[in-house]
């Protein structure tokens, strides 16, 4: 037991003046040896941090970019200027080309509207004459029907059968007449004859004259519906030829058109290739100083983590024997999995908020359920426990497509196989949803929050943010069930020894009194 007597004194040389006693616990044999483990590593880690920090500076010290960022920035404006005056002369392009394609369209518009207009007035015209042909059928075939010749047939057939008599008999009689073979009387009878063969001939002849009649008015039909036809067929080729040369013209326009566009397109492509050119060098002048102080500061980072047992030492088992803080600080002492020596031993954790990676969607670590499925690389596992691993130090993990807040000590997929926090350099490839991703920063937030950890079966991996992480193995847990169960006795043991405490404070503090 150590006892420290603290004296407060009022002020002036015999003020008065009061003291008390202050009984410390002596440090445990577990505690003396984490310390011991503690310093020997202080001990073998100060050289290396050391030797980071000089690794450091010297990066820092030849780490400079001379960018001419105002050269650059003048000569994308000068490009941004003339690629406004090229969208400007194309925007006028466009503009032409429609009004062009839009007048062009009005014409063939109009042209067609004539060429319908044309078509309806032939029709029209070839529908009279169908009708007025069909009417003079109708009429010729209506007296046929009746039994009634055509005046003009019936005369002119008479008239010619009687001119063939008149030149044959008529002329034979004439002569006998005249040479006085027979009389007046005879000839007469004889004419009377002749016409009375006529008359019977133009009888026996008058149902074949029908059938010539009615023959002859449907061809006669036919030959006028052969006419319109023949014109029918003229005016729609002739319809036909005028429409295709239209539809002709106007694709020829519509393909200019497309042409033109096509080509103010491609311009307009190579205007943003011009842009994108153009501002490419101020975007690589900001990448190469940025990777150029990237890797001293990783070098610091590291540095400052080896250094960092040796800060946080003192407090940490100030923390664990009384359950305060030595100084101002906003880590609050934990039970189990959170004390101390678990602290020296490292957990694989994430804070509150980790997204992990479930076939239903993401969930916060904190919310996950015992027996709840999560995804790993190429499997579906199950949870076995999740496990509060107490308050640790923050560093924030950063690849080029995830972002993920975790402890120094746990431990990530590589190429090159697993490898802790501290262990990760800039560039190094590690694991994602999105296949290996390259690491491009690691940062220490100076903040300790509450973090947690999964035990899965199977593979005992997980995604956590979208970065494959390891579970708590079961190494780990041996070692911290047994380091929590050493806590556990020491702090039963703090507790029954604190009325003694009192007891000896008080009589101590009353031998004090009577003393003075």
């Amino acid at each position: 037991m150590i006892i420290f007597d603290l004296q407060l004194f009022g002020g002036g040389k015999n003020k008065n003046k009061s003291s008390t006693k202050v009984n410390l616990l002596p440090s445990t044999q577990e505690e003396q040896q984490a310390l011991a483990s503690q310093l020997d590593y202080i001990n073998q880690a100060n050289p290396a941090a050391k030797n980071a920090l000089q690794m450091g500076n010297n990066a820092m010290s030849g780490a400079n970019v001379n960018v001419d960022y105002q050269g650059l920035y003048n000569r994308y404006l000068n490009q941004n200027n003339q690629n406004l005056n090229d969208v400007n002369n194309m925007s006028g392009q466009t503009q032409n080309a429609m009004t062009d394609n839009a007048n062009a369209n009005a014409q063939y518009g109009s042209s067609m509207g004539s060429a319908i207009d044309s078509m309806n007035n032939t029709a029209n015209t070839l529908n009279e004459q169908y009708k007025n042909a069909l009417s003079d059928f109708n009429n010729s075939y209506s007296g046929i029907a009746n039994g009634q010749l055509p005046t003009a047939y019936s005369e002119k057939r008479e008239k010619a059968l009687n001119n063939s008599l008149e030149n044959t008999v008529g002329n034979t009689l004439s002569g006998l007449a005249s040479r006085g073979i027979i009389n007046s009387s005879q000839a007469d009878t004889a004419f009377n004859g002749i016409s009375k063969n006529a008359s019977d001939t133009l009888a026996n002849q008058y149902a074949s004259d029908l059938g010539q009649a009615a023959q002859l008015a449907s061809n006669g039909f036919a030959n006028n519906l052969s006419g319109i036809n023949a014109q029918q067929g003229l005016w729609a080729n002739q319809y036909s030829n005028t429409m295709n040369g239209l539809n002709n013209q106007a694709n020829l326009a519509n393909q200019t058109y497309s042409n033109t566009l096509n080509g103010i397109n491609t311009g307009s492509g190579l205007t943003n290739q011009a842009e994108t050119i153009a501002y490419n060098p101020l975007q690589y002048g900001g990448t190469a100083q940025q990777n150029a102080v990237q890797y001293p500061t990783s070098l610091y980072s590291l540095s400052a983590a080896l250094n960092s047992p040796n800060s946080n030492l003192w407090e940490a088992m100030m923390r664990s024997r009384y359950g305060a803080s030595s100084g101002n600080t906003s880590s609050t002492s934990q039970q189990g999995s959170g004390n101390f020596i678990t602290g020296l031993v490292g957990g694989f954790c994430f804070p509150a908020g980790t997204e992990v990676a479930t076939p239903t969607g993401a969930v916060n670590i904190e919310a996950i359920v015992d027996g709840e499925q999560v995804l790993t690389l190429g499997d579906v596992i199950n949870v076995i426990k999740l496990h509060n691993m107490g308050t640790k130090r923050i560093y924030t993990l950063k690849t080029s497509r995830t972002t993920v807040n975790t402890t120094e000590t746990e431990k990530f997929k590589t190429r090159d196989g697993w490898k802790l926090l501290s262990e990760l350099a800039i560039g190094d490839e590690i694991m994602t949803v999105h296949d290996y991703d390259r690491v491009t920063e690691v940062i220490d937030t100076g903040n300790d929050e509450t973090v947690y950890v999964l035990e899965c079966d199977g593979a005992n991996t997980f995604y956590a943010n979208g970065v494959l992480a390891e579970g708590l193995t079961d190494d780990d847990k041996k070692a911290n069930e047994k380091i929590e169960k050493t806590a556990e006795e020491k702090t039963i043991e703090m507790v029954e020894e604190k009325p003694k405490v009192r007891r000896r404070s008080k009589k101590a503090a009353e031998s004090a009194e009577q003393e003075a």
